[in-house]
């Protein structure tokens, strides 16, 4: 009995350890299944996250580069539309702004595709918003002749580009769109007066256009007057002969057109600083006007009954009387306002120590006139209102 109870025990463990090494057939089904299942391919349907900015501001007249990239787990190559002013080279994307239009939209999009290797692709919509360089002063000495003339274009001191092209005479409309439509509409616009007043050569007085840069302005010899650019709702125009402005309520009225292509320059800054105002864009000190409503006279200085000799000294130790270049710098063209500070509501006419020499003979220097901020002239043995000028300390 003994024997036979080892021969099963013999017997037992060799079944088990049969079973233990997978010998048997129930074992080796399973594992066949694992090994199918690890070898399945998921396909790839997730597209490319494009991960760059959607806006951008870019300088008129400049380029501008950015490096495209996106997110996913293959290589992406990108690609644009065929569009003025754009290009693609790889992933880099290329932006050449052109001018400024100031009478247009300045905005410019493009929409960039990502795609990756399995096909799947994603867009993305960008802005470029194109501004203007950065305003220069508007205030350059009179008759300042820093000027290049290149062709058709004269490139003045404050980096703005002029047309001298021979306009024709137009209405106030027909004008605003020549100038508009002007060189394939590249940026040029209807010149503000203060732009065109800058070109005026108040001293050279020989009788013939004395004020306009004419050895520059060449087209414009035979011409009299141009429009300027409709400021508060008046239409206003510079004489080139005298070098003064004035507001015409008839629009219909014709008249050559300068036009112009770059930025307008920003109002002046103004610091009160006693009975002075600085101007902080030219670096010249101004003496306050105060004027007595009840009287109608101006006190502290009194300074209403002063022709221009008397005013030159009546003016403080160290100040002078303004050229009308510098008389010209305390008016806001933007707003067609004087600045209040120096000349307050009540003064009317203010003298400028330039004379006018084309007059025949007759003593006449340049005045700024408060309502509507025009400069005209008028004879030296009236009276009018002074402000007095120097450079800041």
């Amino acid at each position: 009995m003994a024997k036979n109870s080892v021969l099963i025990s013999l017997v037992a463990a060799f079944a088990l350890l049969t079973i233990g090494c997978g010998g048997g057939s129930g074992g080796s089904t399973p594992q066949e299944n694992n090994n199918t299942d690890d070898n399945t391919t998921i396909a790839d349907t997730t597209p490319p996250k494009i991960t760059v900015a959607s806006e951008y501001n870019v300088t008129e007249e400049t380029n501008s580069t950015i490096l495209l990239t996106a997110t996913d787990e293959s290589n992406v190559t990108f690609s644009i539309p065929t569009v003025v002013n754009f290009s693609l080279n790889n992933a880099t994307l290329t932006f050449s702004a052109p001018a400024y239009k100031y009478n247009g939209v300045n905005d410019y999009n493009m929409t960039v595709t990502a795609t990756d290797t399995a096909n799947n692709s994603s867009t993305k919509f960008l802005t470029f918003h194109v501004n203007p360089i950065k305003a220069k002063s508007s205030i350059v000495s009179t008759g300042d002749k820093n000027l290049t003339k290149n062709g058709d274009v004269v490139t003045g001191p404050t980096g703005l580009k002029w047309l001298n092209v021979d306009t024709g005479i137009l209405n106030y409309d027909d004008a605003l769109k020549y100038c508009e439509d002007a060189n394939n509409a590249s940026g040029y616009r209807m010149a503000r007066r203060d732009e065109i007043l800058n070109l005026m050569n108040y001293t050279k007085g020989d009788g013939t256009n004395a004020s306009l840069l004419e050895d520059e302005f060449d087209k414009f010899s035979d011409k009299s007057e141009s429009w300027a650019l409709k400021v508060d709702g008046k239409y206003f125009y510079v004489n080139f002969a005298s070098g003064a402005d004035g507001i015409d309520e008839d629009k219909t009225t014709e008249r050559s057109v300068l036009c112009v292509k770059g930025t307008v320059a920003s109002a002046h800054k103004f610091v009160a600083d006693g009975n002075t105002t600085i101007d902080k864009t030219t670096g010249l000190r101004w003496t306050n006007m105060v004027f007595d409503h009840s009287t109608r006279r101006a006190i502290e200085p009194d300074a209403t009954s002063l022709n221009p000799q008397k005013a030159k000294d009546y003016c403080p130790n160290g100040y002078n009387l303004p050229d009308i270049a510098q008389l010209r710098s305390i008016v806001d063209y933007s707003k067609n306002e004087v600045n209040s500070t120096i000349a307050p509501t009540g003064i009317t006419i203010i003298w400028s120590a330039t004379k006018d020499t084309n007059n025949g003979g007759i003593d006449k220097n340049y005045v700024l006139d408060t309502n509507n901020s025009i400069i005209s002239t008028e004879e030296t043995n009236l009276t009018y209102f002074v402000t007095c000028v120097k450079k800041a300390n």
